[in-house]
Order: C-alpha cells, then sequence, then structure tokens
C-alpha cells in the first residue's frame, strides 16, 4: 500500500507549489504509483506584463493534470518507463512557456522478471532526487535546464526525497542528515514544515517516501504477463529495466536499489531501530505461544497439573531473564529516542530564535529607510514565534522566551506603526445646548462645528475656540434633515424640501436648491470652492455652480463613460480631488471628472464597517473613522499609512472632523462630542 508525506510551501500571487500523488488500483502496466513534486513561477520578463492578472494556483493545477495526461495517456512502446517519464515533463516544460518549472516526477513500478521494484524518476528545472540509504545521503539526480532521468532498483529501509531545490535549501546539508534519522518519513515532514514556513516558501514542495519490502503475489493476466493488483504491489515487465546493476552506498546514476513498499504515517521506527523492534517483537510473540502452549498441555482433563521437570525449570528462569533483559533493552532504546527528540526540538528552538532575531534586528535598521519592509519584517517575525508556540511542547525555558519575545515584538510593532491607545475627552455635552439633544452627523470649517439633531430636525452650531454653542436652525424648512455642509459661516443641508443654507451668526434659513432638482438618492454633500457637490448613489455627481443668491443649474462632474457604483457610500470629501469612502472600506478618488489610482498601503489590518471620511484643502492627511475596529486610521494623500488611534468608544460614533491646526480629533457619540489628540 502506497502512503507518502507531502511538504508544501505557502503560494503567493507570483509563485505556488504543490505535491501530486496517485496510485493506479486497477491498471495493465507495471505502475505502483506516480509522484511529483512541483513549483510553478511567472517568468520575470512576464511578471509585470501579466502577473497580475495571472491565477497561479489554476495554472499550477494544469500543469499537474497535464504531466499526469502526458504520462498514463502515452503508450509504452519501445521507449520504457524511463523515456515516458521524461518525455511527459519534457512536453509539459515546452506547452507552459509562461512559468518558470522546477519539477521532480518519479514512477515506482514492479518488474516481474526480476521480482523487483524499481523507481523511474525525472527532473526539470530546479528540482532534485535523492536517496536516503543506510545513513547515508545519495544526489540521483539534479535538473539543470534540460529534463534528466535516471532509474534502480530500490532496497528495503531506503528513503527517497524529490523536491525542488528550494525546499533542499532549506535546511544544511548536516541538518538533512539528522532530519533523515527520524523514524518515518511523516516525522521527517513535521520536522522539515516549520522551517520551510518560516520565510518565504512558494517555491518549495517535496515528497518523502518509505521503502519497505513486501510479498508480491503473481498471476497470469489476459496477456499472458505475471500482472496483480496495485494493492498486492505486482504488475507486468517493464523493457527500460534491462541491464541495470545492484549499487552500494555512495554510488549515484541508475543505481539498483531493491524491493520497495511506499508507506507514509506507519507508526514504524525506521532504521536502525525498526529492525531490532520487528525483532523484539517477534521473540517476545514466540515466546509467550510456547510458554502457554506448554501450559495448556500440561492440564489434565480432571484439572491436575503435573509438575516440572529440572529442564522446565531452567527454560522458565532463562525465559524470565531474557524478558528482563528486553525489557531493559527497551527502556534504553525509548531513553534515547527521547533524548534524540529532546535535541531535535531544542535545535529547532534555537533555529527559530535566530530568525526571529535577525528579522528584528533587520526590522531595527529599515525602520527610517524602509518603514514597510521594517513593519513586514517585524509581522513576519510575530508568525514564526507563533508557529513555534502552536506546533510543538516547548520546554520552560523556550516558552519564557517565546512570551517575552512576543510581547516586545507587539509592543515594537505599535511603536513602529504609530499605533496609539487613545483616551477620548468630553468636548461638548449636546444636552448643555439644548435638553434632549442628539447629533447624528456633523461638519466643520477651521472655526465652527455644525451638528445636525436628526430627531429634533435642528442644526447646532459650536464655535471651538469657545464652546459657545446654540441653535441656528430648525422648523419647516429642515423637515427631514440627513445630510450637512459648513463652509465659512454657512451651513448647507439637505431637507425633504431641498438643500437649505443657515447663516451660522444671523441664524436664518433660506432654500438655494429646490428638492425637484436634486437627485433620487443623494448620499452626500461638500462645498469647495464655493460651488455646492452633491453625491446621487445611482453613479454621479453633480456640481452646482456659485451665484450671487445661492446656486445655477445642476451640472454632470463625471466624465463621459465614467460610471461608478456609488450605492454603497458613506462619506465624500472634497481638497481639490474628490474622496469617497464606501461601507466595505474601499476608498475612491476623483480629479477632473475621472478615477484616480490611489490605495491604501500599509494597513495592519483592513477597514471594518467605516462610517466616516474627513479631509480638505488646509489638511496634509486623510482621517477615516473605522468603527469596526475602533479606531481612527490615518493616512497622506497618497494613501500612505501614516498612524492609527485606538478606542472602544471609536466604535459608537457616527461622524468625525478634524482640526490640524488645533491637534484635535472631533467625534461626534450620541449626546456628546468628544476629542482626541493628534500626536506629532
Amino acid at each position: 500500500m502506497a502512503f507518502v508525506a507531502k511538504i508544501v510551501g505557502a503560494a503567493t500571487e507570483q509563485a505556488w507549489s504543490q505535491v501530486h500523488t496517485f496510485f493506479p488500483k486497477e491498471r495493465d502496466g507495471n505502475e505502483l504509483a506516480l509522484v511529483a513534486a512541483v513549483a510553478v513561477e511567472v517568468k520575470p520578463d512576464l511578471a509585470v506584463a501579466e502577473g497580475a492578472r495571472l491565477d497561479i494556483a489554476a495554472f499550477g493545477a494544469e500543469v499537474l493534470q497535464r504531466l499526469h495526461e502526458e504520462y498514463f495517456g502515452a503508450a509504452e512502446g519501445e521507449r520504457g518507463t524511463l523515456g515516458r517519464v521524461k518525455e511527459a515533463l519534457g512536453r509539459v516544460e515546452r506547452e507552459f512557456q509562461k512559468v518558470k518549472l522546477a519539477a521532480a516526477v518519479g514512477v515506482i513500478a514492479f518488474e516481474q522478471k526480476s521480482g523487483k521494484q524499481v523507481l523511474y524518476a525525472a527532473a526539470a528545472g530546479e528540482a532534485k532526487v535523492e536517496l536516503w540509504r543506510e545513513g547515508k545521503r545519495l544526489a540521483l539526480l539534479r535538473g539543470d535546464g534540460i529534463v534528466r532521468g535516471v532509474s534502480g532498483y530500490l532496497r528495503k529501509g531506503d528513503r527517497l526525497i524529490l523536491g525542488t531545490t528550494e525546499l533542499f535549501s532549506r535546511l544544511s546539508e548536516a541538518q538533512w542528515d539528522e532530519v533523515l534519522r527520524f523514524s518515518t518519513a511523516a516525522e521527517v515532514a513535521d520536522q522539515v514544515a516549520p522551517v520551510v514556513h518560516s520565510g518565504e516558501s512558494a517555491l518549495s514542495a517535496g515528497v518523502v517516501m518509505d521503502v519497505e519490502e513486501v510479498e508480491v503475489p503473481r498471476k497470469a493476466s489476459p496477456r499472458g504477463e505475471q500482472n496483480v493488483p496495485f494493492d498486492s504491489f505486482g504488475s507486468a515487465q517493464d523493457k527500460s529495466a534491462q541491464g541495470r546493476q545492484e549499487v552500494g552506498v555512495g554510488e549515484e546514476r541508475d543505481a539498483a536499489m531493491g524491493k520497495i513498499a511506499v508507506r507514509l504515517g506507519a507508526n514504524d521506527w525506521g532504521k536502525p531501530w525498526r529492525s531490532g523492534r520487528q525483532v523484539v517483537a517477534g521473540f517476545l510473540a514466540s515466546f509467550w505461544q510456547r510458554w502457554l502452549g506448554r501450559r495448556q498441555g500440561r492440564e489434565t482433563p480432571e484439572g491436575l497439573y503435573v509438575g516440572q521437570s529440572p529442564q522446565e525449570k531452567r527454560r522458565k528462569l532463562i525465559g524470565t531473564v531474557v524478558i528482563l533483559l528486553l525489557v531493559l533493552l527497551g527502556v534504553s532504546v525509548v531513553f534515547g529516542w527521547v533524548r534524540q527528540r529532546t535535541s531535535m526540538e531544542r535545535r529547532i528552538y534555537e533555529e527559530t530564535k535566530a530568525i526571529v532575531v535577525q528579522k528584528m534586528v533587520e526590522s531595527q535598521a529599515l525602520s527610517e529607510l524602509n518603514p514597510l519592509r521594517s513593519r513586514a519584517l517585524l509581522v513576519e517575525a510575530v508568525e514564526t514565534v507563533r508557529k513555534l508556540r502552536e506546533s510543538r511542547a516547548l520546554s520552560k525555558q523556550a516558552a519564557a522566551w517565546v512570551q517575552e519575545t512576543e510581547t516586545q515584538l507587539t509592543q515594537s510593532l505599535n511603536t513602529l506603526m504609530r499605533i496609539y491607545a487613545a483616551q477620548p475627552e468630553v468636548f461638548l455635552d449636546l444636552g448643555l445646548v439644548r435638553e434632549g439633544s442628539k447629533g447624528e452627523v456633523m461638519d466643520f470649517d477651521s472655526e465652527e462645528l455644525l451638528v445636525l439633531d436628526e430627531g429634533a430636525q435642528v442644526a447646532l452650531a459650536v464655535e471651538v475656540a469657545t464652546k459657545q454653542a446654540g441653535v441656528v436652525g430648525g422648523g419647516e424648512l429642515l423637515q427631514g434633515v440627513r445630510l450637512v455642509a459648513v463652509y465659512f459661516g454657512r451651513g448647507f443641508v439637505v431637507a425633504d424640501t431641498g438643500v437649505v443654507e443657515l447663516d451660522i451668526e444671523r441664524k436664518t434659513s433660506a432654500r438655494v436648491v429646490e428638492e425637484e432638482d436634486l437627485p433620487a438618492d443623494v448620499g452626500a454633500i461638500d462645498v469647495f470652492g464655493g460651488n455646492l457637490y452633491v453625491l446621487d448613489k445611482g453613479g454621479a455627481i453633480y456640481r452646482y455652480p456659485a451665484r450671487e443668491g445661492g446656486f445655477g443649474a445642476r451640472q454632470e462632474w463625471l466624465g463621459q463613460g465614467v460610471e461608478p457604483d456609488f450605492s454603497r457610500v458613506v462619506a465624500m470629501a472634497i481638497d481639490g480631488k474628490i474622496w469617497i469612502l464606501t461601507e466595505t472600506g474601499k476608498v475612491e478618488v476623483y480629479a477632473q471628472g475621472t478615477g484616480v489610482a490611489v490605495e491604501l498601503l500599509g494597513l495592519d489590518t483592513s477597514l471594518n464597517d467605516p462610517r466616516g471620511l474627513y479631509t480638505d484643502d488646509t489638511l496634509e492627511r486623510v482621517y477615516i473613522l473605522d468603527n469596526g475596529n475602533k479606531r481612527v486610521v490615518v493616512v497622506d494623500k497618497e494613501g500612505q499609512y501614516v498612524a492609527q488611534y485606538v478606542s472602544d468608544s471609536i466604535a459608537e460614533a457616527t461622524d468625525m472632523a478634524v482640526s490640524e491646526e488645533e491637534g484635535l480629533i472631533y467625534l461626534l457619540s450620541g449626546t456628546r462630542i468628544y476629542s482626541i489628540k493628534l500626536e506629532p
């Protein structure tokens, strides 16, 4: 029965790796198993042109499927199994020109004539095939620009490794020798996987197989050849196996390697302990059966027992001594295994510690020159420590280091990312301005906050310098009031009657845009350069040009052919460009009627349920109210992350405004306005 251990790295947008295994249960050919370790990477000359839209995972899966089809779909002919493996791999390499291919492919077959099992292997690109035999490693095959192949007999106790060169490079030669001494292929994979995933591993893929001799029954096939099902490890003769030699440890290509059965995850101790364990188990079973048989043979029909002879007593004494010796041997074996395991655990801990310390030192060196890369290194270090903590039982010393390092990394990451634990202070209680007032939305200019109480249908103005506040609008004109903008002492609100202008100083109101002149579904308003801008959730932005006593007829601001989706817009701000925030966390920017490519970069966590966005032409930065993450995110006007202010109370805020001159963020939350101090 075939069972293999797999090691696969984490895919990226440009690279992907995978392991393919296939065990035909009913087949006329001689194959027992086909295994392949494959990695694909977008070629450098195509990465810019096509890499962004090439689904590398789907591409890689197609490579594996075509490799399988090319081998099993080809007639055997005069080429033999090795020729078919090489041709299949060569065709796949020529067919997929958009990617750089690294592949190691192996076919395990049973040779009926010799009664042996044979390995046929091929490699292309940066891939290798190695054999672990009697405590030594043999490099059987390595791809070097052309498809190469090797075949030979396999021997009981061998261990095969097929993988990409990237996988082999993850460990030193000495480390591979140490890891391959583990009892089973599964244990080898368990040791190698954490090292592979501690860094960039997209091109790492490998198969580890244990070899064990089995009894192979033979029966005639309809073609007159000896052919049995795969489960019994039998098949027909292969012409390419003729002329092989038996090879000793240290020899390489076209090696003869003895009989095999491929296994993974079996509870097998492996060399040198495998043979010892089997001998011990066999001896104990035989001794017990003989002793029990003698006891049963000495019982009479009446239930009486015959006394022992001196010879029987000696045999019993010898048996007892042997059992005690075997128990002592077992204890020593277990103790040795535990000691070896402890040594390996400590080695992995020390290697992980060295990797994390290196990333921390490199991050500190890049903190000023390249903050993005510096943060990325700290995030990688955090993930490496987390994997160590979750993947294995740690010693007391290792557990203490993990706890201390995680705390240190968190503090360093917060400092580097300028994550501030905000302490919001009450700026103004709206109930002191008007009893029962509750604000939903607000806007700000250089001197005043204008707050809408939608329930009471009134507008409140707050002078930020003195905190003097009062009602500046209400009545029939403000029926259904819901959106607000303020511009140099003038407030503009959207109500059921249209757009109403509020004179904050005189506390007077006048309708400046009729209801029928507004779009059906107004999502946001703002004033810039004296002109009124209205966003229609149907997919348009309208500008109402300023004129004496009000505004002129609306004009479409977006250019021809620009058809955005504004159905989920929650906020709009203008600084010469128009910034738009959607409830999904997407930020869009438009200038001169068309979209501008701006992407938020450097955030540790994506926006979650944001409700507000604020900027203008006097501010250097853009501020986003990210309620789902209980924070205010600050980015520059290229979209690059700058800082964030975190507090549980931010989750309840419904709107936000910012004064960089005063150094304050204003948060509207029900009956109160809070302030957060901006850090320099």
